[in-house]
């Protein structure tokens, strides 16, 4: 079914809910780190497109749980063992707390810029990771992309950036989908491909077993006929010897 153009009806649903995903996704973070300003908490968030934890210095704790702002604000809470270390998101699931990022080394960086920032930026560096930043001492919010730091006056100025993000993570997800849809069929057709290719050699292979005991059978039974052959000439040549049969004797009594 086609809904003007060329967009499917599956094409236009997904397209709906992935925007409601994003939307929904979205509204969680900005939630949590406006309630996390407001009361000078900080905070360091880091949205994955790809897993890249062999840039983490320390894995910290794994969470796989769904994404929310109740949880979010929960980790960053100061009085919980987690807050001090990152957030680590992969999509619309909260994967880790407590991570310990990498550090820039960029020695033009405002030695004013605390341990979060400076995490920020150097996991941006190393990644394509989306980092977002709270401060602790003035409540600023500031994103960190590819090395770089921009500070934001309002929440709802990182929406279209958050937005924009999650927009290619969806894309690229789609896009890995349909690579494995693809790959899993031809690997599958190479395998049906094979496996009929064994198939109809093993049946050529019986053919010919079956032929060539055939052939063994009938120079099996080829080789008895010619060696009876000469047995039965022999026998033919031999004259049977004559038995005579003994006369009888009459004895003649006397009457």
């Amino acid at each position: 079914m086609q809904l003007g153009g060329n967009l499917s009806l599956v094409d236009y649903i997904h397209i709906t809910e992935s925007k409601k995903s994003i939307n929904e996704a979205c509204n969680e973070i900005l939630y949590s780190l406006e309630t996390l300003q407001k009361n000078k908490v900080g905070a360091l968030i880091a949205v994955e497109k790809a897993n890249v934890d062999r840039y983490y210095i320390n894995p910290g704790f794994g969470i796989n749980a769904k994404l929310s702002k109740e949880l979010l604000i929960t980790i960053f809470n100061p009085k919980s063992p987690l807050h001090d270390g990152a957030v680590i998101l992969k999509g619309f699931t909260v994967i880790a707390a407590g991570v310990i990022l990498p550090m820039t080394e960029n020695p033009k960086l405002d030695w004013q810029y605390g341990t979060r920032h400076r995490a920020a930026i150097g996991f941006s560096e190393v990644t394509d990771a989306l980092c977002l930043v709270v401060s602790e001492e003035t409540g600023g919010l500031s994103v960190a992309s590819q090395g770089r730091l921009t500070h934001y006056n309002s929440i709802e100025n990182v929406r279209p950036i958050l937005e924009k993000y999650y927009s290619e993570i969806l894309k690229t997800e789609k896009k890995s989908s349909k690579v494995g849809k693809f790959l899993n069929e031809f690997f599958a057709s190479v395998k049906t491909v094979k496996a009929k290719d064994d198939i109809e050699a093993k049946a050529q292979g019986l053919k010919e077993a079956d032929i060539e005991a055939q052939e063994i059978v009938s120079a099996s039974d080829q080789s008895e006929l010619d060696n009876l052959e000469p047995k039965l000439k022999m026998s033919s040549k031999v004259k049977p010897e004559r038995v005579e049969t003994p006369k009888k004797k009459t004895i003649q009594g006397q009457l």
